[in-house]
């Protein structure tokens, strides 16, 4: 019997031993599905209950998704034979259906695995005729018009002064109220002018705030322009194009009532916002107190200076490299000033370009060696915060000329080398015999195979299997008998899976999938530890059922931000880069291994 057949025996009988022991624990257990009608209309709520007989601690399964109904979870109670109506008391969980189209719908038979057992329930039909009826309050209901809509999504605009200097940047920041999530193609725009220029609106940091007891998503745009003359000019107005769908996600507020009949019998319905032009009084800079090197840069502004080498010899080229930075209209920024002098030659300056700087690079060579530092550096702007003049000067960088240039010159007498030679392979001639100058490696076998370690291993293995079968029993019974343990263990080992799959998706840059993995997420794990269905976990819930339970505010904060970001990545046309994936992980990182601290909450 050869080592390998013996570990695959090894490997093979633990594994079946435990499937065994697992599966003798197993029972196959019916539940009971019921409806409180089973005929309805569109639109109309159904109560579905789920009964358990047998236990009166089964948390509420996860439902299946059914296109055309909508499922809420409402709660469980143990519910006595005689109200119910059934042989023996029951655990009931309810559910809220919501048909969304007319039809015929199966649901079940539904099953799951709880503490080793498998539940299996009936199955139901629900029958949704196709025309519902409108209550005749609803028919007297004055339809919503506009100035409603722009009470709930509205645009504000926001420039910080509106009298700026001749090529000033001016920064604009566009923020779009919205208290429905369903907001789609959104599309920022203002009036053209061939009196400014400026930018492409870019979209910037997504966020979900509080106003009046209303939650409003925001999306936030910037761009900046600038002004080449003075005088009095118009910005805007800004307009926003958008299209408000039908709810496809949990409403932001309790507002669906509003918004559907706003809507109609259509999928989405067209909008346009405007706001209110701007005034901008445009004025020159001042020539007062102007430095003599001031070239027309406007904004707030670094200055970085660094040489090549420090070392060199007469005549010897240095590359200055200036870098300028900061903040402001970086089209006006020009190459810093050099000082003349007679110890160097300055060359035209060179510029490389740059988004959010402006590098240049010069080059100046050492006219003679009691050169000792290379010239001062000056660069003069106008800061309009300030309104003053701001001159920054580096340079006196110290550097060493040791002589003129030497002049490399061919050394005479010096010929082409010659090719190497190819060496000439020998070949083996035939009806010759060739000795190895060493034999290799020789290899006795081990005749004694009852001292080797499989055999020894062999032997003790039926009683490691005794040890391994009685912890299994135990640890079983520990996770039949604790069922908070046993939901932390379950939701600790797939929130880790999760989060491995949800950095992968953030490293591709897979904005959608990466907000739908987090979404699951978060309702499978806090659904998992709160004792609720998955697909009924919203803040809401989360907050009800943590409340007093957890003392620390900024977990729970961390997970309002978390479902906001979902919202906003998922339900909105807000493009989420990868800093904002990276930094909504963050966060799940941190709240999952707070509540992973608690082993019931």
């Amino acid at each position: 019997m050869s080592k390998a057949y013996l570990k695959r025996i090894c490997l093979a009988v633990p594994v079946f031993l435990l499937l065994f022991i697992a599966s003798s624990h197993a029972r196959d257990i019916n539940f009971k599905i019921d409806l409180s009608r089973k005929t309805v209309q569109p639109g109309r709520q159904v109560e579905m209950y789920l009964y358990f007989f047998d236990s009166m601690d089964i948390p509420a399964p996860g439902l299946p998704y059914i296109e055309g109904l909508d499922f809420k979870y409402s709660g469980s109670k143990v519910v006595p034979a005689r109200e119910s109506g059934l042989i023996s008391d029951s655990l009931r969980h309810t559910y809220t259906v919501v048909p969304l189209k007319g039809g015929e719908f199966r649901i079940g038979p539904l099953s799951f695995s709880y503490r080793g057992n498998n539940y299996t329930s009936n199955t139901v039909f629900l029958k949704v005729s196709k025309d519902a009826e409108v209550p005749l309050a609803r028919r007297k209901e004055a339809r919503p018009d506009e100035e409603d809509i722009k009470r709930r999504i509205y645009l504000k605009v926001d420039i910080p002064r509106t009298t700026v200097y001749v090529n000033e940047k001016v920064p604009v920041t566009v923020k779009f109220y919205t208290d429905w999530l369903d907001v789609e193609n959104l599309e920022i725009s203002d009036q053209p002018s061939k009196e400014y220029i400026t930018e492409q609106y870019r979209s910037i940091d997504p966020a979900m705030i509080v106003s009046d007891g209303v939650r409003y998503a925001v999306l936030r745009f910037r761009k900046s322009f600038f002004i080449l003359e003075p005088g009095e000019y118009t910005f805007g107005p800004v307009k926003a194009s958008f299209d408000i769908a039908k709810a496809r996600a949990e409403v932001l507020n309790d507002n669906q009532a509003f918004y559907n009949s706003f809507l109609g019998g259509r999928d989405s319905r067209h909008m346009e916002l405007e706001a209110e032009p701007i005034k901008i009084s445009v004025v020159p800079v001042p020539s007062r107190g102007r430095p003599a090197d001031f070239s027309g840069a406007i904004g707030n502004f670094g200055l970085e200076v660094s040489v090549d080498k420090k070392t060199v010899k007469v005549g010897e080229p240095i590359i200055i490299t200036m870098t300028v930075t900061g903040e402001g209209n970086f089209n006006t920024v020009k190459a810093p000033a050099i000082r003349e002098t007679d110890a160097f030659t300055v060359y035209e300056a060179q510029e490389l370009g740059g988004e959010d700087n402006r590098v240049f690079t010069q080059v100046i060579k050492p006219a003679s060696p009691d050169a000792r530092a290379i010239p001062r550096v000056s660069f003069s702007y106008f800061d309009p915060d300030k309104a003053e003049f701001v001159t920054l000067t580096q340079g006196n960088i110290p550097i060493e000329v040791i002589g003129p240039p030497s002049v490399q010159k061919k050394p005479e007498g010096v010929t082409k080398p010659l090719p190497a030679r190819k060496p000439v392979e020998e070949e083996l001639g035939t009806g010759i015999i060739y000795i190895k100058d060493f034999p290799g490696e020789l290899e006795r076998g081990n005749p004694h195979a009852y001292k080797s370690k499989g055999v020894i291993f062999l032997g003790i293995f039926p009683l490691l299997l005794f040890f391994g079968a009685v912890i299994t029993q135990k640890r079983m019974k520990l996770l039949e008998e604790d069922t908070s343990y046993a939901g932390w263990l379950s939701a600790s080992r797939r929130a880790s899976r999760d989060i491995a799959e949800a950095r992968s998706l953030l490293r591709v840059g897979k904005a959608k999938e990466f907000y739908q993995k987090v979404f699951k997420l978060m309702q499978v794990y806090l659904g998992t530890r709160l004792g609720v269905p998955p697909e009924g976990v919203t803040e809401q819930i989360v907050d009800d059922r943590l409340s007093g339970k957890i003392h620390r505010d900024d977990i729970t904060e961390k997970i309002r931000a978390v479902f906001s970001d979902c919202y906003l990545g998922l339900y909105t046309r807000v493009k989420m880069d990868k800093s904002d994936m990276k930094s909504t992980l963050g966060k799940i990182k941190e709240l999952v291994g707070y509540l992973n601290s608690k082993r019931s909450l």
